[in-house]
């Protein structure tokens, strides 16, 4: 663990300068959706014998002729997971993933919040275990710093890792370039929207939509098999339009399920991205 520890460091201090965007992604502190002692209002009810009387509102309970008691939202560690797509077809994105998901992983840090990350494609499936604190955040660095993608794309195996680990009221942030979801994958997401809150970051690089004319190779990323096409204005035209219709095919299901949902263009530093947007989760 030590020699993977030092290892790791340098690929910490790589990732360090993004600390600084990672502060302003999250709005502060999280609130749990339980209530009890804490500095947010929640809501008013009704005085029950079992409450406590310092809790109590006498400015509304003079207007109300009847005691009422203040409730506030209980501050708690937020709880993070993040479902890193580590299939082929990533291969041209790894490099702004790593970022966005490093950063991610500084803030959580920067809050003291518990994260794993867990690494899944068809037939494998990589888990950090929850914990927190500077070693955690090393040593996921450490595994992040490693991703090859390769391989066929399967965001289910991860999915149903997280459908029977993960407890209510966390924070599960899924990391893919996938457009085209089976029925199970929106089932799986939408039962973890209903306990948790989910956010989808779909990734694209619009350099793959940038064709020569004429005779030319294509390998897919997964399978490796390579297939040559001959290509005409028409051709690339309806490629171009497929592919926009999949990305706002994509956005518009996956806020279906409830899960919020952004989006990436890997051409373009993440970084920049990350400055003009505020993630709220």
């Amino acid at each position: 663990m030590n020699s993977l520890i030092n290892y790791g460091e340098k690929d910490y201090k790589n990732f360090r300068f993004l600390f600084k965007n990672s502060k302003n992604l999250f709005s502060g502190k999280y609130s749990s959706k339980l209530k009890g002692q804490g500095v947010e209002f929640c809501d008013l009810k009704l005085y029950d014998f079992s409450d406590d009387v310092r809790k109590i509102d006498w400015n509304v309970t003079a207007r109300m002729n009847v005691p009422y008691v203040r409730e506030f939202l209980e501050e708690k560690d937020a709880t993070h997971y993040f479902l890193v797509d580590v299939s082929g077809s990533i291969f041209n994105k790894i490099s702004e993933i790593k970022k966005l998901v490093s950063t991610l992983l500084f803030a959580c840090n920067g809050f003291s919040d518990n994260f794993s990350v867990i690494f899944s494609r068809r037939d494998y499936l990589k888990v950090v275990p929850l914990s927190k604190g500077k070693k955690h955040l090393i040593r996921c660095i450490y595994e992040l710093s490693e991703l090859r993608g390769e391989g066929f794309s399967d965001l289910d195996i991860g999915l149903k890792y997280l459908l029977s680990n993960v407890k209510k009221n966390s924070i599960i942030s899924i990391f893919s370039d996938e457009l085209d979801f089976e029925d199970s994958t929106l089932s799986y997401i939408s039962a973890l929207k209903k306990r948790n809150k989910v956010a989808y970051f779909e990734f694209f690089n619009s350099s793959e939509l940038e064709f020569d004319l004429g005779l030319d190779v294509f390998c897919d990323s997964e399978s490796g098999e390579e297939v040559m096409y001959d290509l005409d204005d028409d051709e690339v035209y309806e490629i171009i339009l497929n592919f926009n219709n999949k990305l706002k095919n994509c956005e518009k299901v996956i806020r279906k399920t409830g899960a919020k949902y952004f989006s990436f263009d890997c051409k373009n530093s993440v970084v920049e991205a990350m400055r003009s947007e505020r993630f709220e989760i």
